[in-house]
């Protein structure tokens, strides 16, 4: 549950506002007066918007809630672990040899000022 509840958190408005922008690149063919374009290009294609969006906002966060039991574990990893991952927490704390305004560069390298 916690897995599907932080994968929403975080797609749900980037598919909200990509099914949005095509959904309005899709309704600019309800301007044309040809009803092959209509029938055959607007219909099925409205259809497979609405199919997929519906896919990717209900289907798939129930298929991992599902699926959460089945997921292998990483070893030596405790319950708390698990939930810091599914909130997402998994950044590394920065390096305390680094000072403020100072991006660290790669093996042998000096930091350098960021401003």
């Amino acid at each position: 549950a916690a897995r599907a509840e932080a994968a929403m958190r975080s797609l749900f408005v980037p598919m909200l506002l990509a099914f949005l922008s095509s959904l309005l690149g899709i309704l600019l063919l309800l301007a044309t007066t040809f009803g092959f374009v209509l029938n055959y290009v607007f219909k099925p294609m409205i259809c497979c918007l609405a199919l997929t969006y519906f896919y990717g906002c209900v289907t798939l966060p129930l298929l991992l809630q599902a699926l959460n039991c089945l997921m292998p574990k990483p070893p030596g990893a405790s319950a708390a672990d698990a939930s810091k991952a599914a909130s997402g927490a998994t950044f590394a704390a920065p390096d305390a040899s680094v000072k403020a305004g100072q991006m660290p560069v790669g093996e042998g390298g000096a930091a350098r000022s960021v401003v």
